[in-house]
């Protein structure tokens, strides 16, 4: 067998055995991962620059206008983690698994809700929720992720507010 396809199968069989792991898409075919290794991540921290950002909706007396954000990765777009591409043995790159691309697509929406929360000059964004097709997933350790061959989307909306 050619040292390509041994590689591909490898790479199949990885992701097959990521999403047979523990993470099982929902009833609606979305993925619900846990917030904390995205948060954790040294570009997410990098991303937020001491914005706080709280998961979960509550009572927040001192929230304000709602936004609404959304942002997708690409399996083939390792630049957003920071490491060389890695690559298969006929040099094509390897894509990263469902997981990976949701947790990127994450940070990606990150971004670009603490972009739009300082437009408006929030210090902080509260009520931070995923949803999708308007059904909401309310978790302060969690998101939703639409899984895709070609990207992941992540949807999420909060609530600015003007302290932290």
């Amino acid at each position: 067998m050619n040292k390509a396809l041994v590689a591909l199968a490898a790479a199949l069989a990885a992701t097959s055995l990521s999403l047979a792991g523990g993470v099982t898409p929902n009833a609606n075919g979305y993925l619900v991962l846990p917030l904390a290794p995205v948060l954790e991540q040294a570009q997410t921290q990098g991303v937020l620059d001491g914005m706080p950002v709280r998961f979960g909706a509550g009572p927040s007396a001192a929230a304000g206008t709602e936004i609404k954000v959304m942002s997708w990765a690409r399996p083939g777009d390792l630049r957003g983690w920071g490491i060389p591409t890695p690559r298969m043995a006929d040099g094509r790159p390897v894509s990263l698994t469902p997981e990976q691309t949701c947790q990127l697509a994450l940070r990606y929406t990150l971004e670009s809700l603490v972009a739009q929360a300082r437009r408006h000059g929030a210090k902080a964004v509260v009520d931070v929720v995923s949803y999708n097709d308007e059904v909401v997933l309310d978790s302060p350790t969690s998101f939703e992720c639409i899984p895709g061959r070609a990207s992941s989307v992540v949807n999420l909306k909060g609530r600015i507010a003007a302290q932290p």
